[in-house]
């Protein structure tokens, strides 16, 4: 493996980097019956049923999506991106462009009376994962191996919001992500660690990595 990637260089560094192109991310909000579309910087919200359009039609409606989970007031007005307009009668689908794209990295979106303020819809995104690798080969391994983690443990509460998978000459060479060096963190590189062997998708030794590049597990 190319000197081992860089380890401890690499691993943070690696959630920085910006993604080469827009994303979409698709996710249906079942209890109020409305799809959430974002595609680049263009949400497009759908009604399906049973959905809230007696709520929405003829009314101002605000969309807003956020690269972050995090609900503090003032980080928020700073990531946060919205848009605002009336929502035509008999209209089933309204599409919202934003002044950034950040599909990419979305985590959550939601819909709401712009008089008001009342919640009507929300979406909630799976973990931002990004592949990095430097063949078609690899990255299929590193594609094969977030649908797995996804698959068996993207909804759990221990997984990390936003993870990195490094893949090399067929091989997992690292994990990066956002856990802290504590208890929690060093469990949930454990279950990690599990995962990852339980794949069956990448062979060789893996390193989970946390904040400020700090080695937390040897897979």
């Amino acid at each position: 493996m190319r000197a081992a990637i860089g380890a401890l260089a690499v691993s943070l560094s690696l959630l920085a980097v910006p993604a080469a192109q827009a994303e979409t991310e698709v996710y249906f909000d079942r209890d109020h019956g409305v799809r959430f579309i974002v595609d680049g910087p263009v949400l497009t919200v759908r009604l399906e049923p049973p959905d809230i359009r007696e709520d929405v039609w003829g009314r101002q409606i605000r969309a807003a999506c956020s690269p972050v989970f995090t609900f503090r007031p003032r980080k928020l007005r700073r990531l946060v991106v919205t848009a605002e307009q009336l929502w035509p009668d008999g209209q089933l689908e309204l599409s919202y462009t934003f002044e950034r794209d950040i599909s990419d990295r979305v985590k959550w979106c939601v819909l709401e009376d712009a008089e008001g303020g009342e919640d009507l819809a929300d979406a909630g995104f799976a973990p931002f994962v990004r592949i990095y690798a430097d063949n078609p080969r690899d990255r299929q391994t590193g594609r094969r191996l977030r649908a797995f983690l996804l698959k068996r443990a993207g909804s759990d509460p221990w997984f990390p919001e936003t993870l990195a998978i490094q893949v090399d000459d067929g091989m997992t060479a690292l994990i990066a992500t956002t856990l802290r060096r504590n208890a929690r963190g060093r469990a949930s590189a454990r279950r990690l660690c599990t995962l990852v062997a339980r794949s069956g998708v990448a062979t060789g030794r893996t390193a989970v990595y946390g904040r400020n590049e700090v080695k937390l597990r040897s897979c």
